[in-house]
């Protein structure tokens, strides 16, 4: 095997590990989207099955409280997954231009 060949080969590996690892980055980032949605319902439920029982000023903060959360939790995976994906565009950029 020549060396532009392993080279070349060793480019395709790389890529090719480049769209696995975000393959899996996305699935993160909508798994979790998926899990927000779901514990955001799973609240909003408990919420009304105990509504008679709650006052309108704990509905409210429990409401709220949720919403932050929910919009903290959404802000994490977001910048995680965008570091994860700029992380693997510069690893698979530095592969591609390695003449080692």
């Amino acid at each position: 095997m020549t060396t532009q060949t392993l080279s070349t080969a060793a480019t395709q590996l790389v890529e090719s590990y480049g769209n696995t690892a975000k393959n899996v980055i996305n699935a993160y980032r909508v798994g979790n989207e998926r899990a927000i949605g779901f514990m955001d319902q799973r609240w909003e439920s408990a919420l009304q099955k105990t509504s008679k029982k709650l006052s309108a000023e704990v509905r409210g903060n429990a409401l709220s409280a949720q919403k932050k959360l929910s919009a903290c939790y959404t802000q994490g995976v977001t910048l995680a997954s965008h570091s994860a994906d700029n992380l693997v565009n510069k690893a698979v950029a530095l592969a591609g231009i390695c003449t080692c």
